[in-house]
């Protein structure tokens, strides 16, 4: 059998090709399909401007992120104009563990480049429109079948260059794949939206704090700026900055707070056999650096003797969470899921545990540069970063009055709610287009395209 029929028989099994539409090779409908380059130099020709080179890791599905992007010169992206990428490409991992995730090349990092890792896919539009073909190939199924070839090779996933010439895909009238693509795009819009919006309120809260906490302008009893009214300040030797007279600085230890971290009571080798990812919900979430970095992407499960086994490590939402192995650093507001849920490795947690609620102050703190600076001076290793909870707890912080730290959790509160709103919106939103998504590339729900108005009488 030959390997385009071998594809279309595969394809057809799993139930990813609908009967009642035409269907083509994706070679026959495109104009490019190949990978990109390293550039010559590598990581040494980095630069911070210029023509964007697009990684692996900027391609998520059906979304494109701009962390950790690195441009290339005029010189050296003259000798990659065979990987120049163009306006509605598609790009598609081919490489390593975020093999198979796709998304649309937005409009704002061209001109750009792609490396080794990233497949150029550039459709023939009198054939294919781009943004049909992305949300096909970012279908559950076609992302189940893509993987399951990456992974039919060596000891590394990865999908090749006749792999994908030989995808065999769906082809109904274009008028069609440009409506089913506007009706996904549309959701997907209002999930942007919601994301753009929480983005602001976040950079809100963290202007708040900065006036506050780090400039010391926060309200004094007349609601003057405190430290340009003439408010008292006094040197702190430890931090070797000045606070307000009556602030105190204490170890995170010393102050109303939980710290603690997976290993607390039980090694991970231990449940092994109880962690898993799953498409089946267990018990409790297991909540990880990379499940808060990709906003719950993928998500991992623990059984209930597990969660139950993680009793000091169990989250409720709302407690801080730092990364504390490899991405040292990345904080984070714990979730509020109505599912039970617990700490995976490498972070710790902070639950404020008295009176007083910390976590926000704590959170905008560890995101700022002091915090950060904390970090770092507790953070070592050659091969890969670390610090431990020990020296996280005799770190010295400041610690606002009582009166203040309840009025900026008041704010920081409301900003929250919001955010917290937004995330449920999205969370429907998500659910809409991911039960309209199989049933609209497989042709069970049909789109009504409009008939162009010839101007007949």
């Amino acid at each position: 059998m030959s390997s385009e029929k071998e594809n279309q028989f595969k394809q057809t099994e799993i139930g990813l090709l609908p009967e009642n539409w035409n269907l083509v090779l994706l070679k026959d409908a495109c104009s490019k399909i190949g990978s990109g380059l390293t550039p010559r130099g590598a990581e040494k020709v980095y630069k911070t401007k210029g023509i964007t080179l697009i990684r692996s890791q900027n391609v998520l599905n059906s979304r494109f992120v701009s962390d950790g992007l690195v441009y290339i010169d005029e010189n050296i992206a003259k000798e990659m104009e065979n990987v120049e990428v163009l306006r509605q490409d598609v790009l598609l991992n081919i490489t390593g563990d975020s093999v198979a995730r796709c998304c649309t090349v937005p409009d704002y990092v061209l001109p750009a480049r792609v490396n080794q890792h990233v497949s150029i896919v550039r459709t023939n539009a009198k054939h294919l429109d781009p943004v049909f073909l992305r949300y096909y190939l970012t279908s559950p199924k076609m992302q189940s079948y893509m993987l399951s070839l990456a992974q039919s090779g060596g000891t590394r996933n990865a999908l090749t260059k006749g792999m994908i010439e030989n995808f065999v895909v769906p082809k109904p009238d274009v008028k069609e794949q440009k409506e089913i693509a506007d009706i996904l795009s549309n959701l997907d819009s209002k999930i942007s939206l919601n994301s753009e919006m929480n983005e602001t309120l976040e950079a809100i809260g963290k202007t708040i704090f900065r006036r506050w906490f780090v400039d010391f302008e926060f309200p004094n009893e007349e609601g003057k700026p405190y430290k340009s009214s003439g408010g008292e300040m006094t040197y702190d030797e430890e931090s070797g900055r000045d606070k307000p007279k009556e602030w105190e600085t204490k170890k995170i230890g010393a102050i109303e707070v939980t710290v603690t971290d997976f290993v607390a009571n039980g090694s991970f080798a231990s449940l092994k056999n109880n962690v898993r990812i799953t498409e089946t919900e267990d018990f409790a979430l297991f909540i990880r650096n990379i499940d808060l970095k990709n906003d719950f992407s993928t998500r991992r499960y623990v059984t209930e003797s597990a969660y139950k086994f993680l009793s000091k490590s169990q989250l409720h939402g709302g407690e801080v969470i730092i990364s504390n192995v490899g991405d040292v650093g990345s904080v984070y507001l714990c979730p509020f899921f109505k599912k039970p849920m617990t700490l995976g490795n490498n972070i710790i947690l902070i639950r404020s545990n008295g009176k007083r609620n910390f976590n926000y102050y704590l959170y905008h703190l560890f995101k700022s540069k002091i915090g950060q600076n904390l970090i770092e001076s507790i953070t070592t290793g050659s091969v890969q970063m670390k610090f431990n909870k020990t020296d996280f707890r005799n770190l010295n912080v400041f610690i606002p009055e009582r009166k203040l730290l309840e009025k900026f959790n008041g704010l920081i509160e409301s900003l929250w709610r919001k955010i917290r709103a937004n995330k449920e919106n999205t969370s429907v939103i998500q659910t809409i287009r991911d039960s309209l998504l199989p049933k609209l590339m497989s042709g069970k729900i049909r789109v009504p395209v409009q008939k162009e108005d010839t101007g007949s009488q």
